[in-house]
């Protein structure tokens, strides 16, 4: 029998032919489908394709969806009249993928949700919200905890004016969530004074809520409390039974005298009118007081004098100015004119008539620490949280304090705060100024400044260094539209060298990383030509420091900074001939050293510039947990 095999072979033939012929054609389809969005699968013989969404995906609109369905796959056909549902089907056994696109009526209401921990809100029940409109909420933190500025949920992101958070445009139903942060919540890598505050519920627990971005450290009167511990019963400071030894009460002038080594620990120097306190010398203690100005404090205001020489600390006390109106340019609530060492930790300073501390002549540091400045200078015009007149104040840290200015102040001043001497003979040195928190919502009739640094009439300083500051300008922005103090107003100068940086606007959220100009006012350069770095680095030297680098040879870089900082693992700095300068020494101390060694050929040395420092996954802090900052980092060498 005769057996075909010349038509099998044929037919197998064609049988490949036409697989040939279909794979190329579905080549051709695939290239077609993805250009308009809707990308077709492949057939078996190249493999699995899953389906993707496209660009429609998630979108919301009016009209249905023509074009971006499918990034990958074939689109299937459109489900629905608004929203609308489709799938991009895969194709050689890959997986489908489910899409959809939102319906935005003129007609529509959706429900917005409110919730959340440790915070009530009002309205506190969904409510009813026409479409492309904005729901709004009033938010309360709970006892010991602050309104934190992340809002969870689903609804469109908005934002917050005070504790009031009103959300995007509402195109569909949603939920918003929000939350405050307790003391517990808070990092713990900060040395911000929490773990010794003294007992008592914070004054302001709401003070930072609704901000952009908050401290990221605990903050006096917000997240813990100052001032006299809960619970203390106060002893009558005009009875001499009840003083220690080295302290003598005068009745003729209603005043407590303190000199040598004496402690003073929980008296009442509000009663009678105000009694008031005067240190003359020796190591002195007071805590857990409370004052307050009175009939006795006359037209100065006064409450606390410290003359002589010795070292006197102030913690856990209240000082009270009581609105009390006194002489402009000379009111003072405190005034400091010894030699030695002034420490005010935990004390609560409100509602002063003029300034709340002065400090006069004397050799001295400062440490000003943990303190709650708030409504200083409500009644008197020239009215500061701090000031120096002819001082000499060396290696000083006013950090972790928090001023809070909401009542208007009535005349010419700096507020805020205003780190500067404006007497002859004051000098300013080795100054640090770092982690406080001012907010300054109050008006001011003619002045003001957020920040200030700067030396007047004579007196001099360097190595003055603000740092990690977080500010709320608002008031300051209303009248001189700056947030940092204009040299320019008094033709004043800064301390030589000055650093000021990471300050954060909290309202935005931002960094400033420029100088401000406004008004006609300027900050930089100030009258003596000077420009303050706007990072932690003071300068940049190295050795050697002129000529040319020989082929092979080593560059020794050093980092001068603005504090003390530890280094860990390899961080490296970039230069501007590409190359890399490695750390080798300096964790701990004021000065980082990095090494280069050159290539094959020589270089000059003016040609070449320090561009950037990398962390390689090291890390460079200071002593109270702030990583140091290189923002805008180009000097030459």
């Amino acid at each position: 029998m005769q057996r075909h095999i010349k038509p099998l072979k044929l037919r197998i033939s064609l049988g490949l032919v036409a697989g040939l012929f279909l794979s190329g054609c579905f080549s051709d389809m695939r290239a077609s489908s993805s250009a308009s969005g809707s990308a077709l699968g492949s057939n078996s013989l190249n493999g699995p394709l899953n389906g993707a969404c496209g660009s429609a995906n998630g979108t919301m609109s009016s009209n249905a969806p023509t074009s971006g369905l499918c990034n990958a796959g074939m689109a299937s056909a459109l489900a629905g009249s608004g929203p609308w549902t489709w799938s991009c089907m895969g194709t050689g056994g890959g997986s489908n993928a489910s899409c959809n696109a939102g319906y935005i009526g003129t007609n529509m209401h959706f429900l917005v949700t409110p919730g959340g921990s440790n915070v009530t809100f009002t309205p506190n029940s969904a409510q009813d919200i026409a479409s492309g409109k904005t729901a709004s909420f009033t938010l309360t933190a709970s006892t010991d905890n602050t309104l934190s500025a992340s809002v969870g949920g689903t609804c469109p992101i908005g934002s917050f004016s005070g504790s009031v958070y009103t959300t995007g445009q509402i195109v569909a139903g949603c939920t918003v969530t929000f939350s405050a942060i307790s003391q517990q919540q808070l990092p713990v890598s900060y040395q911000d004074g929490v773990s010794a505050a003294p007992s008592g519920s914070p004054q302001f627990p709401n003070m930072l809520g609704g901000y952009t971005k908050r401290p990221a450290w605990h903050v006096a009167g917000a997240d813990y409390y100052v001032g006299v511990p809960s619970g203390i019963v106060l002893k009558d400071p005009t009875v001499q039974a009840n003083l220690p030894s080295g302290a003598t009460y005068n009745a003729d002038t209603n005043s407590v005298t303190v000199s040598g080594t004496v402690t003073l620990s929980g008296f009442d120097f509000s009663l009678h009118n105000a009694t008031l306190l005067n240190v003359t010398g020796g190591n002195v203690t007071v805590d857990n007081c409370r004052f307050a100005v009175g009939s006795n404090s006359g037209a100065l205001g006064r409450l606390v004098q410290v003359t002589g020489t010795g070292n006197v600390t102030f913690y856990n006390n209240e000082f009270n100015g009581n609105d009390a109106a006194v002489t402009a340019q000379v009111g003072q609530t405190i005034n400091i004119s010894n030699s030695g060492t002034d420490t005010f930790e935990y004390n609560y300073f409100h509602d002063s008539g003029g300034d709340m501390i002065d400090f006069n002549s004397g050799t001295r540091s400062e440490v000003i620490q943990y303190n709650l400045f708030y409504n200083i200078g409500v009644n008197t015009a020239h009215a500061d949280t701090l000031q120096w007149y002819g001082a000499n104040e060396v290696g000083s840290t006013i950090g972790f304090n928090t001023i809070y200015q909401v009542a208007n102040q009535p005349g010419a001043g700096m507020g805020g705060l205003a780190i500067y001497d404006e007497g002859p003979g004051g000098n300013m040195s080795d100054i640090s100024v770092n982690n406080n928190t001012v907010i300054q919502l109050a008006s001011c009739t003619t002045c003001n400044w957020t920040l200030d640094s700067e030396l007047d009439l004579g007196a001099t300083g360097d190595h003055v260094s603000f740092r990690d500051n977080y500010i709320d300008p608002t008031g300051a922005l209303g009248y001189t539209g700056m947030w940092l103090f204009a040299t320019d107003s008094l033709q004043a100068t800064f301390a030589n060298p000055t650093t000021i940086s990471g300050t954060i606007n909290m309202v935005t959220g931002s960094e400033y990383e420029t100088f401000p100009q406004a008004n006609s006012y300027t900050v930089v350069p100030d009258a003596s030509g000077y420009t303050p770095s706007m990072n932690d680095v003071y300068s940049v030297s190295s050795s050697p420091s002129s000529g040319t680098l020989s082929a092979v040879q080593t560059l020794t870089i050093s980092l001068n900074m603005n504090a003390q900082y530890s280094v860990t693992g390899m961080p490296t700095l970039s230069l501007s001939n590409g190359g890399v300068a490695t750390y080798t020494s300096g964790s701990g101390t004021g000065v980082l050293t990095f090494s280069y060694i050159s290539g094959s050929s020589s270089i000059a040395l003016s040609s070449l510039s320090l561009t950037g420092v990398n962390l390689n996954g090291g890390s460079i802090t200071d002593v109270v947990g702030n990583a140091a900052n290189f923002v805008n980092l180009n000097s030459a060498l």
